[in-house]
């Protein structure tokens, strides 16, 4: 049976936690010195230098896919507005950009389960938000180290090939559908809960 509850308190842990890796990423392309042209795709990047989640909100990623996705009793997935922007190929960027989405994710996840681990001890309604909230961004810092269009990860993919090897709308369905063969999986949906529980016992041990 769907819960519409569970699945806004996914939507709200989605809006919130895909912020800061957009962000880093925006960063990195910035203090890359890539930019001689074109100048759009520079204040596109300079747009994203915020921490404000409505800049980095997209409509499917950060919206429709975690609310779908919760309301189908799904691993719950979500990711930023993809980063718009011209620059040449350099395969030291894009490695940093790839391994940087998955540490960021990582830290957003360890920094929640202490969090949902000092509400939880105190008492507090806060826990359980927290708790969804870290178990997404250790999701997410799994998945991102596939550099699929649509996530985080394939910043470093248009930076490796320069520019997308089809038109966006190509990226976005295989994306889809790579993603959607991935959260209904019987394999992957056991090993985010191990991975989820595990988590959990060790977020417990630093309170």
């Amino acid at each position: 049976m769907a819960d519409w509850n569970l699945a806004l308190v996914d939507v709200a842990a989605s809006w919130v936690v895909v912020a800061l890796p957009r962000y880093v990423q925006a960063r990195l392309l910035a203090d890359s010195g890539v930019y001689g042209q074109p100048e759009l795709a520079a204040r596109a990047i300079d747009e994203r230098l915020s921490l404000d989640p409505v800049r980095h909100t997209s409509l499917l990623g950060t919206l429709l896919a975690p609310a779908l996705c919760s309301l189908m009793n799904l691993p719950v997935l979500a990711w930023g507005k993809p980063l718009e922007a011209g620059h040449p190929a350099q395969p030291r960027l894009a490695f940093r950009l790839w391994m940087a989405t998955p540490l960021v994710y990582l830290a957003q996840a360890l920094l929640l389960g202490l969090l949902m681990a000092l509400l939880a001890k105190v008492y507090l309604a806060g826990a359980p938000v927290a708790a969804r909230a870290a178990q997404l961004c250790l999701r997410m810092a799994v998945v991102n180290l596939l550099p699929l269009p649509l996530l985080e990860s394939g910043a470093a993919l248009a930076v490796l090939l320069r520019r997308a090897p089809f038109p966006a709308w190509v990226g976005a369905a295989l994306s889809c559908l790579a993603l959607s063969l991935l959260v209904s999986s019987t394999t992957f949906r056991a090993a985010d809960q191990h991975l989820a529980l595990a988590f959990f016992y060790l977020s417990r041990l630093f309170l």
